[in-house]
């Protein structure tokens, strides 16, 4: 009977241990899928984050807090070496010559420093800082609408920093040429203004003038001043008809004509 007993204890064990055995590698094998759809994954994600940097129309790179760099997508390397070599516009560039420089080797002037004390600025505070701003890089000038954002680890200490930045360079010379445009107007409108309000003592002053032309003919000093009076008269009259041609709109006529017969 022990013996019995004996047999299926060991026989029993036996059956555990193997279907424990068999329970861990279906675990494993589950495991080992879920860790490798996992890493697919993740490879996927890095894969259309590296596209999407890649083939941004925006200046997109990483630096330290020492401002050296660790990343730079291929526009900004293209850019960057079109400013300051001057290279043609269809010119790649590889984007590892600028690993390891400071922002001092890109941008002139006070640009360099302008970005370092921002990243002290996004270290401070840990937020977001976005600007409009001007660069310097070589010996040309640009505009830039940056954003600098703090790259953070495991432990949530930031350790680098990525600067998004797109050349609005020629969108804010449209800008200042419609702020100029928004100044004509405005000086147009108080020229008209200040027009209309010169013209009217002026007629009075040059029809009183024209009165006592007629009465002084036999006082030939007074007829004299009163010829100058009217001379000046007519000038700041002819001064105030160019301010109002200058604040009315021209009006627009169109004609037909024979360009040959021209």
């Amino acid at each position: 009977f022990y013996l019995q007993v004996i047999i299926g204890l060991v026989v029993l064990s036996g059956t555990i241990v193997m279907l424990n055995f068999r329970y861990e590698q279906q675990f494993s094998s589950s495991l080992e899928a879920e860790v490798n759809r996992q890493k697919e994954k993740l490879q996927k994600s890095e894969a259309r984050y590296q596209g999407l940097v890649e083939n941004a129309a925006d200046l997109i790179y990483t630096v330290n807090g020492e401002g050296r760099i660790l990343s730079i997508n291929g526009f900004a390397a293209t850019f960057f070496s079109q400013a300051t070599a001057r290279l043609d516009p269809g010119v790649k560039v590889n984007p590892q010559v600028y690993i390891g420089l400071s922002l001092s080797d890109i941008f002139t002037g006070k640009s360099a420093e302008f970005h370092l004390e921002w990243i002290r600025e996004v270290q401070e505070t840990g937020r977001v800082q976005s600007k409009r701003h001007r660069v310097n890089i070589g010996d040309k000038e640009f505009w830039f609408s940056t954003s600098i954002v703090g790259i953070k680890d495991e432990q949530g200490e930031i350790f680098a920093y990525e600067i998004i930045s797109r050349n609005i360079t020629g969108r804010k010379a449209i800008e200042d040429r419609m702020i100029n445009v928004e100044k004509l107007a405005s000086i147009g409108t108080l020229a008209a203004g200040v027009a209309h309000e010169i013209n009217n003592p002026m007629t009075v002053i040059l029809g009183f003038t024209e009165h006592l032309l007629g009465q002084t003919e036999a006082l030939p000093e007074v007829h004299e001043t009163l010829q100058v009076i009217e001379e000046e008269g007519l000038r700041c009259k002819k001064i105030v008809e160019n301010l109002l041609t200058f604040a009315r709109a021209p009006e627009r006529t169109e004609t037909k004509t024979d360009v040959n017969q021209i």
